[in-house]
């Protein structure tokens, strides 16, 4: 079977999951961080966040969001 895994290589790939997870929704990730979410954005990421340009709006998007002082 193909995904036959076993405890062990469930607790190897979990660390490597978790970052991919986490690059996939750092727009999102960024706006709770500095108390700025938005439904809205977390939406667009979720759909189209797959794609690289899609990503890249999201994190202007999100840096739009956040003002610094």
């Amino acid at each position: 079977m193909l995904f036959n895994l076993g405890i062990w290589e469930i607790v190897m790939l979990s660390p490597f999951i978790t970052v991919i997870v986490s690059l996939y929704f750092l727009p999102s990730l960024y706006l709770v961080v500095y108390k700025k979410f938005d439904f809205k954005i977390f939406l667009f990421n979720l759909f189209f966040g797959w794609t690289v340009v899609g990503w890249i709006i999201l994190m202007y998007m999100s840096n739009r969001h956040v003002h610094r002082i």
